[in-house]
Protein backbone atom coordinates (compact mmCIF):
# COMPACT_ATOMS: atom_id res chain seq x y z
CA UNK A 1 0.00 0.00 0.00
CA UNK A 2 1.35 3.42 -0.98
CA UNK A 3 2.03 5.91 1.80
CA UNK A 4 2.60 9.67 1.73
CA UNK A 5 4.37 11.48 4.58
CA UNK A 6 2.76 14.91 4.89
CA UNK A 7 5.29 17.40 6.26
CA UNK A 8 2.55 19.89 7.12
CA UNK A 9 0.77 17.55 9.54
CA UNK A 10 3.35 14.80 10.25
CA UNK A 11 0.65 12.31 9.24
CA UNK A 12 1.45 9.21 7.19
CA UNK A 13 -1.32 9.37 4.65
CA UNK A 14 -2.84 6.25 3.08
CA UNK A 15 -6.09 5.50 1.27
CA UNK A 16 -7.57 4.42 4.60
CA UNK A 17 -6.96 7.67 6.51
CA UNK A 18 -7.03 10.27 3.75
CA UNK A 19 -10.29 11.84 4.98
CA UNK A 20 -8.80 12.24 8.46
CA UNK A 21 -5.71 13.85 6.92
CA UNK A 22 -7.79 16.25 4.82
CA UNK A 23 -9.57 17.55 7.92
CA UNK A 24 -6.27 18.13 9.71
CA UNK A 25 -4.32 19.67 6.83
CA UNK A 26 -7.10 22.24 6.28
CA UNK A 27 -6.31 23.60 9.76
CA UNK A 28 -2.66 24.30 8.89
CA UNK A 29 -1.59 27.93 8.58
CA UNK A 30 0.83 28.33 5.70
CA UNK A 31 4.20 29.91 6.45
CA UNK A 32 7.19 30.43 4.16
CA UNK A 33 8.48 26.87 4.63
CA UNK A 34 5.08 25.24 4.12
CA UNK A 35 4.46 27.36 1.02
CA UNK A 36 7.71 26.04 -0.44
CA UNK A 37 6.55 22.49 0.23
CA UNK A 38 3.17 22.80 -1.48
CA UNK A 39 4.71 24.81 -4.36
CA UNK A 40 7.05 21.90 -5.05
CA UNK A 41 3.97 19.70 -5.41
CA UNK A 42 2.57 22.19 -7.93
CA UNK A 43 0.01 23.74 -5.57
CA UNK A 44 -0.49 27.36 -4.52
CA UNK A 45 -2.83 26.78 -1.59
CA UNK A 46 -3.99 24.05 0.80
CA UNK A 47 -6.98 23.03 -1.30
CA UNK A 48 -4.79 22.61 -4.37
CA UNK A 49 -2.32 20.58 -2.31
CA UNK A 50 -5.11 18.32 -1.06
CA UNK A 51 -6.42 17.86 -4.60
CA UNK A 52 -2.98 16.81 -5.92
CA UNK A 53 -2.40 14.26 -3.14
CA UNK A 54 -5.95 12.90 -3.29
CA UNK A 55 -5.77 12.47 -7.08
CA UNK A 56 -2.39 10.80 -6.65
CA UNK A 57 -3.97 8.08 -4.55
CA UNK A 58 -7.02 7.86 -6.82
CA UNK A 59 -4.88 7.48 -9.97
CA UNK A 60 -2.30 5.22 -8.29
CA UNK A 61 0.55 7.62 -9.12
CA UNK A 62 1.25 9.03 -5.65
CA UNK A 63 4.75 7.51 -5.79
CA UNK A 64 5.48 9.44 -9.01
CA UNK A 65 4.20 12.65 -7.38
CA UNK A 66 6.53 12.08 -4.43
CA UNK A 67 9.48 11.40 -6.77
CA UNK A 68 8.77 14.62 -8.70
CA UNK A 69 8.64 16.54 -5.42
CA UNK A 70 12.01 15.11 -4.34
CA UNK A 71 13.54 15.99 -7.72
CA UNK A 72 12.31 19.60 -7.51
CA UNK A 73 13.43 19.88 -3.89
CA UNK A 74 16.92 18.58 -4.71
CA UNK A 75 17.19 21.00 -7.64
CA UNK A 76 16.21 23.88 -5.34
CA UNK A 77 18.74 22.82 -2.70
CA UNK A 78 21.49 22.45 -5.29
CA UNK A 79 20.81 26.00 -6.49
CA UNK A 80 20.94 27.27 -2.90
CA UNK A 81 24.19 25.41 -2.19
CA UNK A 82 25.72 26.69 -5.43
CA UNK A 83 24.80 30.28 -4.55
CA UNK A 84 26.14 29.86 -1.01
CA UNK A 85 29.39 28.45 -2.38
CA UNK A 86 29.75 31.31 -4.85
CA UNK A 87 29.05 33.85 -2.08
CA UNK A 88 31.61 32.21 0.19
CA UNK A 89 34.22 32.07 -2.58
CA UNK A 90 33.69 35.79 -3.14
CA UNK A 91 34.17 36.41 0.60
CA UNK A 92 37.44 34.45 0.47
CA UNK A 93 38.58 36.44 -2.55
CA UNK A 94 37.70 39.76 -0.92
CA UNK A 95 39.45 38.79 2.32
CA UNK A 96 42.96 38.70 0.78
CA UNK A 97 45.41 41.07 2.43
CA UNK A 98 49.09 41.02 1.47
CA UNK A 99 51.49 41.81 4.30
CA UNK A 100 54.56 41.37 2.09
CA UNK A 101 55.56 39.52 -1.09
CA UNK A 102 55.41 36.12 0.63
CA UNK A 103 53.00 36.78 3.54
CA UNK A 104 49.26 37.21 3.19
CA UNK A 105 46.03 36.74 5.12
CA UNK A 106 42.75 35.35 3.83
CA UNK A 107 39.61 33.61 4.99
CA UNK A 108 40.03 29.84 5.17
CA UNK A 109 37.86 27.38 3.27
CA UNK A 110 37.22 23.65 3.58
CA UNK A 111 40.40 22.78 1.70
CA UNK A 112 42.46 24.49 4.44
CA UNK A 113 40.95 22.65 7.39
CA UNK A 114 43.42 19.76 7.50
CA UNK A 115 46.43 22.07 7.69
CA UNK A 116 44.90 24.55 10.14
CA UNK A 117 43.79 21.68 12.40
CA UNK A 118 47.47 20.94 12.98
CA UNK A 119 47.85 24.47 14.34
CA UNK A 120 44.73 24.00 16.49
CA UNK A 121 46.35 20.96 18.10
CA UNK A 122 49.59 22.89 18.55
CA UNK A 123 47.69 25.70 20.26
CA UNK A 124 45.82 23.35 22.59
CA UNK A 125 49.04 21.52 23.54
CA UNK A 126 51.05 24.70 24.18
CA UNK A 127 48.37 26.32 26.33
CA UNK A 128 47.13 23.05 27.83
CA UNK A 129 43.59 23.77 26.64
CA UNK A 130 41.41 20.94 25.43
CA UNK A 131 37.83 22.11 24.76
CA UNK A 132 34.95 19.67 25.12
CA UNK A 133 34.17 20.02 21.41
CA UNK A 134 37.14 21.35 19.37
CA UNK A 135 35.06 21.10 16.17
CA UNK A 136 33.00 24.08 17.33
CA UNK A 137 35.89 26.36 16.45
CA UNK A 138 35.39 25.62 12.75
CA UNK A 139 31.84 27.00 12.84
CA UNK A 140 33.22 30.53 13.24
CA UNK A 141 35.08 32.61 10.64
CA UNK A 142 38.75 31.66 10.47
CA UNK A 143 41.39 33.75 8.75
CA UNK A 144 44.78 32.21 8.08
CA UNK A 145 48.18 33.86 7.91
CA UNK A 146 50.20 32.31 5.10
CA UNK A 147 53.97 32.41 4.72
CA UNK A 148 55.20 31.07 1.37
CA UNK A 149 51.67 29.67 0.82
CA UNK A 150 51.74 27.65 4.06
CA UNK A 151 49.40 28.37 6.98
CA UNK A 152 51.51 29.55 9.90
CA UNK A 153 48.88 31.32 11.99
CA UNK A 154 45.20 32.07 12.29
CA UNK A 155 42.61 34.27 13.95
CA UNK A 156 39.17 32.95 14.84
CA UNK A 157 36.22 35.35 14.75
CA UNK A 158 32.71 34.97 16.14
CA UNK A 159 30.77 37.78 14.51
CA UNK A 160 27.83 37.64 16.91
CA UNK A 161 29.06 36.95 20.45
CA UNK A 162 26.93 38.57 23.13
CA UNK A 163 28.33 40.17 26.28
CA UNK A 164 27.18 42.45 29.04
CA UNK A 165 29.51 45.45 29.26
CA UNK A 166 30.18 48.36 31.60
CA UNK A 167 28.04 50.58 29.39
CA UNK A 168 25.30 47.95 29.10
CA UNK A 169 25.37 45.99 32.41
CA UNK A 170 21.77 44.79 32.20
CA UNK A 171 21.60 43.82 28.53
CA UNK A 172 23.82 41.60 26.41
CA UNK A 173 25.04 43.28 23.24
CA UNK A 174 26.11 41.69 19.97
CA UNK A 175 29.85 42.07 19.49
CA UNK A 176 32.47 41.12 16.94
CA UNK A 177 34.43 38.69 19.10
CA UNK A 178 38.10 37.99 18.48
CA UNK A 179 38.11 34.49 19.88
CA UNK A 180 41.65 33.34 19.30
CA UNK A 181 44.93 34.34 17.67
CA UNK A 182 47.76 31.89 17.19
CA UNK A 183 51.12 32.01 15.42
CA UNK A 184 53.29 28.97 14.82
CA UNK A 185 56.08 29.14 17.46
CA UNK A 186 58.63 28.94 14.63
CA UNK A 187 57.47 32.39 13.50
CA UNK A 188 57.13 34.13 16.86
CA UNK A 189 58.74 37.52 17.59
CA UNK A 190 58.05 38.76 14.07
CA UNK A 191 55.03 40.87 15.09
CA UNK A 192 52.77 38.59 13.06
CA UNK A 193 50.31 38.32 15.94
CA UNK A 194 49.83 42.09 15.78
CA UNK A 195 49.36 41.84 12.03
CA UNK A 196 46.52 39.35 12.54
CA UNK A 197 45.07 41.47 15.36
CA UNK A 198 44.98 44.59 13.17
CA UNK A 199 43.47 42.59 10.32
CA UNK A 200 40.71 41.26 12.59
CA UNK A 201 39.80 44.76 13.73
CA UNK A 202 39.62 46.03 10.15
CA UNK A 203 37.34 43.13 9.17
CA UNK A 204 34.71 44.07 11.74
CA UNK A 205 31.45 45.60 10.57
CA UNK A 206 30.22 45.83 14.16
CA UNK A 207 30.92 49.00 16.14
CA UNK A 208 31.70 46.87 19.21
CA UNK A 209 34.67 44.49 19.17
CA UNK A 210 35.37 42.17 22.08
CA UNK A 211 37.93 39.73 23.39
CA UNK A 212 38.45 37.73 26.56
CA UNK A 213 41.67 36.96 28.34
CA UNK A 214 42.99 35.99 31.76
CA UNK A 215 43.52 38.88 34.22
CA UNK A 216 47.24 38.05 34.44
CA UNK A 217 47.89 37.94 30.69
CA UNK A 218 49.83 41.22 30.69
CA UNK A 219 51.07 40.79 27.13
CA UNK A 220 47.57 40.37 25.65
CA UNK A 221 46.17 43.17 27.79
CA UNK A 222 48.95 45.53 26.67
CA UNK A 223 48.38 44.71 22.99
CA UNK A 224 44.62 45.18 23.33
CA UNK A 225 45.02 48.49 25.16
CA UNK A 226 47.44 49.67 22.47
CA UNK A 227 44.64 49.25 19.92
CA UNK A 228 42.09 51.04 22.09
CA UNK A 229 40.45 48.17 23.95
CA UNK A 230 39.20 48.99 27.45
CA UNK A 231 39.12 46.43 30.25
CA UNK A 232 35.62 46.00 31.65
CA UNK A 233 34.88 45.76 35.35
CA UNK A 234 32.02 43.38 34.55
CA UNK A 235 33.14 39.77 34.10
CA UNK A 236 33.04 38.08 30.70
CA UNK A 237 31.21 35.16 32.29
CA UNK A 238 34.03 32.75 31.46
CA UNK A 239 35.68 31.21 34.52
CA UNK A 240 39.18 31.12 33.01
CA UNK A 241 39.15 34.13 30.68
CA UNK A 242 37.19 36.38 32.99
CA UNK A 243 38.63 39.69 31.78
CA UNK A 244 36.48 41.21 29.05
CA UNK A 245 37.99 43.90 26.86
CA UNK A 246 35.90 46.08 24.56
CA UNK A 247 36.73 48.33 21.65
CA UNK A 248 34.11 50.74 20.28
CA UNK A 249 34.59 52.20 16.83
Amino acid sequence: MSCFNCMLTNIKVTVDNIEFWKKNVKKVSLNVAYNKVINRFGATDILGYINIIENGFHNNDIDIIIQNYERIKNNDLNKIHKKEKETFQMKVKNSFHYVSDNIYIRMLDDDDMIEVSKLFINFFEIFDIFPENPEKITHNSIFGLFIDNKIEGYVVINENRKFKTDFSPDEELNTYYIQEIFINPQHRNKKLGKVLFEYAIRQSSNVIISLMTTPNNISMISIAEYYGFIAQSISSGDDLHSLLMIYKK
